[in-house]
């Protein structure tokens, strides 16, 4: 079902460089809720531990999940009284959150909305669903901000938090979009991103402290439980190759778009948000299970950052371009790493 859905999304993106049709869009995301609300209880590898979660709090058995997740388990209780619900009402709130901030950023909504379906929706609303919802509301976060909605950006980003606590770093993305001067900021981040993943490369261990530093703010005890893991072998493995190379194909165009077209605001935001997660990687690179899930918040933005380059290349380039990415992430969410069962 999912690869039909991602055909039909292959389509309407070529289609879409020419005509931009709310109405095929609108369809097209409901396709992808019905996945994420019906299939994917069925065949993602997540789904048998929200079930568990589901039963245990319903049950009135201590789980340690948020009191988010717990709220939502009632209330999928109360209308659905299946486990069946949370899967329903996750999907119907995050996936149209995000539907609504890529129609109104991207210039070519179905070509952004194709580069999600390729990797972040496999991720977060296929599997990961609870810090999906959270990255719902960082993308929300980021356009009210881009919208100077500053309050709006505030409670959306509390919002994502309250949703998954991991969705914090983000307020760290605002912080240095607060000092300005966007390009100078993500040269410096690039430039460290490098020098640690080098150290990381040629001294393998701990990074400048970072596992010390986390265990000392370790208000909810996860750190200790991915260090317990980690030293069982689990959520142990980092590739920054197999990371970063995405990411990179992501940022060249922006770089080049920069020399060769100029610059704008947008533009200048999608080259630091997705620095600061190359940054956000390399940093916690020493915790891997922390440094996949703080830097995915900002890698999110490929899909945004893709479609924005089209005044460089053209629709033409800037589809293939953005098709090769959306293969290549496919294939590697969904056979390498078997993100759908």
């Amino acid at each position: 079902m999912y690869m039909l859905a991602w055909w039909a999304l292959f389509v309407s993106a070529l289609y879409s460089l020419y005509s931009r049709s709310k109405t095929l869009y609108v369809i097209l995301v409901g396709f992808f809720i019905y996945v994420a609300a019906v299939v994917a209880p069925e065949t993602s590898r997540d789904a048998a531990v929200y079930i568990d979660y589901y039963n245990s709090v319903i049950a009135g058995v201590p789980v340690d999940v948020e009191f988010s997740f717990k709220l939502i388990c009632y209330v999928a209780e109360y209308f659905f009284s299946s486990s069946a619900g949370i899967f329903y009402i996750y999907a119907l709130i995050s996936i149209p959150v995000k539907a609504f901030v890529i129609w109104r950023l991207s210039p070519y909504p179905l070509l952004s909305l194709f580069a999600y379906a390729s990797y972040a929706y496999l991720l977060y609303d296929f599997t990961q669903i609870r810090a999906g919802l959270a990255a719902s509301f960082v993308l929300l976060a980021f356009y009210f901000y881009v919208t100077n909605a500053g309050y709006k950006a505030s409670l959306a980003l509390a919002a994502a938090v309250f949703f998954h606590f991991s969705a914090f770093v983000f307020a760290f993305a605002f912080v240095l979009f607060g000092l300005g001067n966007f390009l100078l900021v993500s040269f410096i981040l690039f430039s460290l991103t490098l020098l640690m993943a080098l150290v990381s490369l040629l001294a393998p261990g701990e990074l400048f402290g970072t596992v010390s530093l986390l265990s000392y703010l370790d208000f909810t005890g996860k750190v200790s439980i991915y260090l317990s893991l980690q030293s069982d072998g689990v959520l142990a493995d980092i590739s920054f190759v197999r990371r970063l190379a995405p990411v990179l194909y992501c940022l060249l165009p922006l770089i080049f778009h920069v020399f060769y077209i100029g610059r704008d605001r947008l533009l200048l935001l999608y080259m630091e948000v997705l620095c600061i997660g190359m940054f956000a990687f390399s940093f916690f690179s020493a915790l891997p299970a922390l440094a996949y899930r703080f830097s995915d918040y900002f890698f999110i933005f490929c899909c945004l950052s893709l479609a924005h380059i089209w005044r460089l290349w053209g629709r033409t380039i800037t589809f293939i371009y953005t098709t090769a990415y959306c293969c290549g992430m496919m294939y590697y969410m969904l056979f390498y790493l078997d993100f759908a069962g």
